[in-house]
């Protein structure tokens, strides 16, 4: 009898009634299980939920542009709480270019507290939704975020790497053509920045003159190590934080292994 207390299949995970993306009203989320022995958590500011968060007993209100995550936690002792499922949802937010959902317990004091944090190694867990122009989910997943840039940190828009963290148990990777002027099409790490030091008020600052240096050397066929960029919009909890560039990481084994096949034991 060695296998008393042993751990079961996670709990299922919870249901939405419908995916994030843009919606031109108000809306009511239904979240729902097909196990009648557990309850539904979920939050509104971006947090991760478990146990102590709100308790779904109703159809969610949603006026206002809202990432929404829940968990469910099962009566039976020995099964685990759920993965958790998340959807950002744009009430009467639209945008021309796609948008980039952030958001995570500690990801406001990355990007908006003092610094530096408290925390020695500062790299919070986070979720990730990556839309098309149109507001139609391509991708999510759950990694870590970490600090980006120097002088730049000063701005509002504080830079920032993501890393898709496979260990989590959710992807391994944002899977989507980022640049129009690259096939690559899996990234586990990317770049977020609003434009840096080039960004700097006391120089006159063009927001695009680092980005289109790199783009223009690929539509010139340079063949220079460079970093390719897209635009977005980036929401932070939901808020919408403002123009971003998306660039690839150079130094990382997943860059090297795709363009020169160097993987991270022959870097």
């Amino acid at each position: 009898a060695n296998n008393l207390g042993a751990m079961q299949e996670y709990a299922t995970t919870p249901v939405f009634s419908q995916f994030g993306g843009y919606n031109a009203a108000t809306i009511n989320l239904t979240l729902s299980s097909p196990d009648p022995n557990i309850t539904i958590y979920y939050t509104t500011n971006g947090d991760e939920p478990d146990n102590s968060s709100t308790t779904y007993s109703a159809p969610i209100n949603i006026a206002t542009t809202t990432v929404i995550k829940a968990i469910a936690y099962s009566s039976t002792t020995n099964i685990p709480s759920s993965f958790i499922d998340f959807h950002t949802f744009f009430i009467n937010d639209t945008h021309t270019i796609p948008i980039l959902s952030v958001s995570g317990n500690e990801l406001s004091d990355l990007l908006a507290g003092p610094w530096p944090p408290t925390a020695a190694n500062f790299e919070p867990k986070g979720t990730i939704e990556w839309f098309d122009a149109n507001g139609n989910l391509i991708d999510k997943g759950t990694g870590e975020y970490n600090k980006h840039g120097n002088d730049s940190w000063w701005y509002d828009q504080r830079g920032f790497d993501y890393i898709m963290r496979d260990q989590f148990g959710y992807n391994y990777a944002l899977k989507d053509k980022l640049f129009m002027t690259k096939d690559r099409d899996k990234f586990q790490r990317i770049i977020v920045k609003a434009a840096a030091n080039d960004n700097f008020s006391f120089e006159d600052g063009a927001h695009i003159r680092d980005s289109y240096c790199h783009h223009l050397s690929q539509l010139a066929d340079l063949r220079m190590d460079e970093r390719s960029t897209s635009a977005c919009i980036v929401y932070r909890h939901g808020e919408c934080w403002g123009v971003y560039d998306i660039r690839e990481k150079v130094d990382d084994h997943d860059f090297t292994d795709y363009y020169y096949d160097q993987n991270k034991n022959n870097m």
